[in-house]
């Protein structure tokens, strides 16, 4: 990272502060930190997908095709969590497969 004393040399290279280019680091911390800026968006995913089984919580075939028409990916998303938010039990959704899901809450 460098030095930031005038009287010291950096610790990595040994040259003074005006010679010294800055070197990279990083810290390691104690726990994970998760970007505030993402939290709301993997709530949103982790709202559509089933805990249990993993699959998509869409209850039919048709909204499943009909979501999937060529959008972007962000009204796309938007879409499924649309239908996906109010779904609390797995066997509503219907797999790509044609299985249902595993009847969890």
């Amino acid at each position: 990272m460098g030095t930031t004393d005038r009287d010291s040399n950096c610790g990595t290279c040994g040259c003074n502060y005006i010679e010294c280019p800055g070197h990279f680091g990083h810290i390691k911390l104690e726990m994970p930190v998760y970007h505030p800026g993402y939290v709301t968006y993997i709530r949103k995913v982790l709202r559509c997908i089933c805990y249990y089984c993993g699959k998509l919580r869409l209850r039919d075939g048709e909204i499943r095709k009909k979501i999937m028409a060529k959008s972007s990916a962000r009204t796309r998303f938007r879409k499924v969590f649309e239908e996906c938010k109010d779904i609390k039990e797995c066997s509503n959704a219907v797999g790509p497969d044609g299985t249902s899901g595993c009847g969890k809450l």
